[in-house]
Order: structure tokens, then C-alpha cells, then sequence
């Protein structure tokens, strides 16, 4: 096998075929050039690891070791495992770095909830995107299938607006206390008070 197997061969089947293809090729870049001519990855503007999020020859490490998982974008990492250990190393990370500051609790569980959505959004990426790699080597009958479980799919996917839309009314709440066009029934007190005044104002006509 080739003489950087050894530095790829963990990346098998636990990233999209288009990935590997790439990074096999970077790696033989990253190890033959000559140091006169190696770009600092500072300074890189390859469109590899800016636009794909992959990692181009000025950042796989000449030395020979594996490549990292976590140089990989998340989109093209196809392994459930993988993804779910790199989550977990995060949220690590992040707790870690949570404790030196213990007003920041609310902040770390965003950050969680974040790191969770990225996983999910970038595995959904991934499959989107084996799917357009395949779209070559299919027939139109199961072209017309993809077409059809996709269109199922984003007709279920229904947005907030719509969600909003279908929700019953607010019913209007009802005032605390007695309705301010009611008349309530005098106390007994009340009664009392005005019957002794009303004897009171006979006797003085007397």
C-alpha cells in the first residue's frame, strides 16, 4: 500500500468518499515539498480548508501521524461514533474552560445546545452531500425515488410561520374582581348605618 496509508487509513468508511479522496492528496503535498516552498498555514488561502472545511497541505502535519478527526469538518464525517466523541470532547473542553468562571453557566449550556445542533446540521450535510455524489451513478427509476423520499421529507419539515398560523387564538383573560359595570349589594353594616339615619332624620322633623 502507499507509504501514507498509515495516516489515512482510520478515516476509512467514517468519511465521505469525496473527503478522502482529498485528503489522501494533501498528504502527499503536506511530506514532498521541499521547506523552501511550504506556505505557513497562517497565511494559506486555500480554498480546501477555508471553503470545504477540510484540511489542505499547510495544515496536515509533515510528521508522519495519523490525521486527526477533529481537522475535519463535521459535515463530512459520516460515522455516528466519531461525531458523537468529538461532540463529547468539546463539551469536555468547554466545562473545563466553564469553570474558571461560575457566572457563566447559562452561557456553557447554550454552548452545549450549540455544539449539539452543529453535530446534527453538519451529519445532515454529510448525507446531502453522498447523495450528490451518487446522483451520477443511479438510474432515472431510482433518481425518481430519491426525488420523491426528499420532497416527503421538506414538505414535513414545516417552518414556524406555518406552525403559527395553525395554532388556535389567544383567548382574551377574564379581569380579577367584580366587572366595573355591576353594581354590587350593600353589606349589612351598610343596612344598619342607613336605617339609624333615616330614623335619625324622621326624629328631627318631629
Amino acid at each position: 500500500g502507499s507509504v501514507y496509508e498509515h495516516r489515512v487509513s482510520h478515516l476509512r468508511s467514517k468519511i465521505s468518499a469525496f473527503a478522502y479522496a482529498k485528503i489522501k492528496l494533501e498528504i502527499t503535498f503536506a511530506w514532498e515539498f521541499d521547506e523552501k516552498d511550504y506556505q505557513p498555514k497562517d497565511s494559506c488561502t486555500c480554498p480546501l480548508r477555508h471553503a470545504f472545511m477540510l484540511p489542505c497541505r499547510h495544515l496536515i502535519p509533515r510528521q508522519a501521524i495519523p490525521v486527526p478527526f477533529s481537522m475535519i469538518g463535521r459535515r463530512w464525517i459520516i460515522c455516528d461514533e466519531v461525531l458523537q466523541q468529538l461532540a463529547d470532547n468539546e463539551i469536555v473542553d468547554e466545562q473545563h474552560d466553564t469553570n474558571t468562571d461560575t457566572n457563566s453557566t447559562e452561557q456553557h449550556q447554550d454552548d452545549i445546545n450549540t455544539t449539539v445542533t452543529e453535530t446534527l446540521k453538519n451529519k445532515f450535510y454529510s448525507i446531502i452531500s453522498e447523495i450528490d455524489s451518487k446522483a451520477n451513478d443511479v438510474t432515472n427509476q431510482e433518481l425518481e425515488t430519491a426525488i420523491g423520499q426528499l420532497e416527503s421529507i421538506n414538505n414535513s419539515l414545516v417552518d414556524r410561520k406555518q406552525i403559527t398560523n395553525i395554532l388556535p387564538p389567544l383567548q382574551k383573560q377574564k379581569p380579577k374582581g367584580r366587572p366595573s359595570s355591576t353594581k354590587r349589594n350593600a353589606s349589612q353594616f351598610e343596612v344598619v348605618d342607613a336605617t339609624i339615619k333615616k330614623k335619625a332624620k324622621l326624629l328631627t322633623k318631629m
